[in-house]
């Protein structure tokens, strides 16, 4: 990124998930992306809240500051408004883990065996919030690695391809509709079977 990067510690991205599906989620993730991203792990342990893992992922050539910073949408195991992991405070955290010098625990990727099987990612985003996750993730993908919109249904789905085209995350929006609401809440089914109806 040039002078102007607006995620100086790192782009931050919402997972649809309480803190208790994150552990089995970074172990998933990094098995799709042992090739196309080195990995480190911080555990955040919020006061009243669950611990949870935070993902950072680096570009192998530029592994100073990471390229995106996955978090759970959560500090609890439930969708309660008041202790949603929103932007303003990913990128608190992500600053004080900057300032602090701590680049997390390393994962040896050499331990892991690929997955051949996309995962389906849900972002704790709206459908319209979507076009810019596009755009930030473009800007901070590694070479050899690729991104793939495609729309229908009224949401735009991407799908993330590593250096062999391989296709390795599936992302979507959480919410269909342009505010957080339960009703809302896009189906992991639905989506694969809109991307299995285009072939």
């Amino acid at each position: 990124m040039g002078p102007f990067d607006p995620y100086p510690y790192g782009c931050p991205l919402g997972v649809l998930a309480p803190p208790s599906e994150m552990p089995q989620f970074v172990r998933d993730l990094c098995v799709r992306l042992r090739d196309v991203f080195d990995a480190t792990i911080h555990v955040v342990k919020p006061r009243g809240g669950a611990s949870y893992p935070v993902l950072s992922l680096y570009r192998p050539d530029h592994a100073v500051v990471p390229a995106l910073v996955l978090f759970p949408a959560w500090e609890v195991d439930a969708r309660d408004p008041s202790r949603r992991i929103g932007f303003g405070r990913m990128v608190t955290l992500l600053r004080r883990i900057a300032e602090a010098g701590d680049r997390g625990e390393e994962i040896d990727r050499r331990e892991q065996t690929g997955d051949a099987t996309p995962l389906l990612v849900p972002l704790a985003v709206t459908a319209a919030e979507m076009a810019a996750v596009e755009v930030d993730l473009r800007g901070r993908l590694p070479s050899g690695a690729s991104l793939e919109s495609i729309e229908g249904g009224g949401l735009r789905v991407l799908r993330l391809r590593g250096p062999d085209d391989r296709v390795r995350l599936v992302l979507h929006p959480g919410w269909r509709g342009n505010v957080e609401a339960d009703e809302d809440l896009v189906s992991g089914t639905w989506v694969l079977s809109r991307l299995k109806a285009r072939g």
